[in-house]
């Protein structure tokens, strides 16, 4: 009688999982080792002076003009404390009439709606979306919704936009960034940038 006929169940999940982990840990590494080659190369390469990082010029970035219509897409269920301040900050900060703010409420968060509903009133470049359905239902469903808004705007003023930005109701922007992403897609389809945990 063979060996693998005297197993009972307990020694066969032992060895089960041991192979497993086996596997698991051949393809871990090999994934590591991947990661580690490309900092290998940019670091050679970064030696070498032949993968310099651009610099740019904050002052300029901030005065200039965008190529075409900027969407800002802020998904706000229950940010009635938050969504007025970053909206005028965000205002100010990016000055551009390229700029559209789509900001997401639901019709069961008047709060939310009443705060955004100040600054809309003042800037058109603000556009309040009020959701079909009551809230909060995902980020990604009150995306869709702002997506909607967006194409039936582009429609409607017959320009496309250049760029979606996603954004949260709580965060501040940087003048520059705009600038930066517009600026960034001549050479690439999506654009991250760093953000900054404050206080």
């Amino acid at each position: 009688m063979g060996l693998l006929s005297q197993l009972d169940a307990a020694e066969w999940l032992a060895l089960v999982q041991h192979e497993l982990f086996l596997f698991a840990t051949f393809f871990f590494i090999l994934g590591a080792l991947d990661e580690f080659a490309v900092d290998l190369t940019y670091g050679w390469l970064r030696l070498r002076g032949k993968a310099a990082t651009g610099r740019v010029d904050e002052a300029e970035l901030r005065a200039r003009p965008l190529a075409w219509i900027a969407a800002i897409f802020v998904p706000a269920w229950d940010e009635a404390r938050v969504i007025r301040p970053m909206l005028t900050h965000s205002l100010l900060a990016w000055p551009q009439a390229e700029v559209r703010f789509f900001i997401g409420c639901y019709r069961n968060d008047p709060a939310t709606f009443d705060e955004a509903s100040i600054v809309a009133r003042s800037d058109a470049r603000v556009h309040l979306v009020v959701h079909d359905r009551d809230g909060p239902t995902s980020k990604a469903d009150c995306l869709n919704a702002l997506y909607a808004a967006l194409v039936a705007e582009e429609e409607r003023a017959g320009r496309r936009a250049r760029m979606v930005v996603l954004h949260d109701a709580e965060d501040m922007v940087d003048p520059a960034a705009l600038a930066a992403l517009d600026m960034a897609l001549d050479h690439a389809e999506f654009i991250q940038l760093p953000v900054l945990a404050l206080p």
